[in-house]
């Protein structure tokens, strides 16, 4: 248990590390000059270096291996990244179609006064960096720091439940009404993005894919891009969610046949896909 709560605080650490500082920054930029957006160049190499830190450069020497391990950055060959891309994506859309089908959307949230007076380049671009920076602290957070040692320890199905519980957890800054109403889908997710970290023992599919989910979204909660669905009553949604649903699952599944292929040092035997 003293494994578990460690990885737990030291992931929620690690998540708040790499937020609070964009969250300080945007705000103080929209405050003072929402029309120059200084806040991201700023932001762009406060991660650049909690990245290389997080991923074991930097003193102490004693924790560099630790770090290094924990943050699990391995680059994947090309089958590796195919498979991982095509079963994630597919998974997370058959989460956002399923969603559609259920009525349940993501709803636009009005902008603050000063947002509104910015330019829509300013807006776009730190849409992507709270992307980027969203993307990074939850992969950093709980599939690296948070699952890898419970993995360790207690192998990779508690791993990744006791990651995903946390993902879905932290969102209740949210309100609890949106936490109850979209808590399968963080739940769901979570557990592909676990299992991705775990299969392919690395968070770069995982955070590419987190990357572009997290655009659109912020994307449809601020107006920026307008998604019009079938009427209700229309089975097009409902069929093609399991459709995707069950070719994720079919990706999946080839993902671990090539994940069991894996040496030890991580050279894969065969990189024919």
């Amino acid at each position: 248990m003293k494994v578990v709560i460690k990885a737990v605080l030291l992931g929620l650490l690690v998540m708040a590390v790499t937020t609070v500082p964009w969250s300080v920054l945007a705000y103080g930029n929209l405050r003072l000059s929402a029309g120059i957006p200084w806040s991201i160049p700023l932001t762009a190499l406060y991660l650049t270096v909690i990245l290389a830190y997080l991923n074991g450069s930097g003193p102490p020497a004693s924790t560099k291996a630790f770090r290094h391990e924990s943050m699990r950055i391995r680059w994947l060959t090309g089958v590796e990244w195919r498979w991982s891309l095509i079963a994630g994506g597919l998974s997370v859309l058959a989460l956002w179609l399923t969603y559609a089908a259920l009525g349940i959307f993501s709803q636009p949230v009005p902008l603050s006064r000063e947002a509104a007076t910015a330019p829509m380049w300013v807006l776009i671009a730190a849409l992507i960096m709270s992307a980027a920076v969203t993307a990074i602290a939850e992969e950093s957070g709980f599939r690296a720091y948070m699952q890898v040692p419970i993995e360790a320890r207690f192998g990779a199905a508690v791993a990744v439940g006791v990651s995903t519980i946390m993902f879905v957890l932290v969102h209740i800054n949210h309100g609890l009404a949106p936490l109850l109403r979209n808590g399968p889908y963080y739940a769901a997710a979570g557990c592909v993005y676990g299992v991705l970290a775990y299969q392919t023992r690395s968070i770069l599919p995982s955070l590419v894919l987190h990357f572009a989910g997290d655009i659109v979204t912020f994307a449809i909660r601020l107006s920026l891009v307008r998604i019009s669905l079938p009427q209700t009553g229309s089975l097009v949604i409902p069929v093609a969610a399991a459709a995707t649903g069950v070719a994720g699952v079919v990706a999946l599944v080839r993902l671990r046949c090539i994940a069991r292929r894996q040496r030890p040092n991580g050279i894969t035997k065969a990189t024919a896909g």
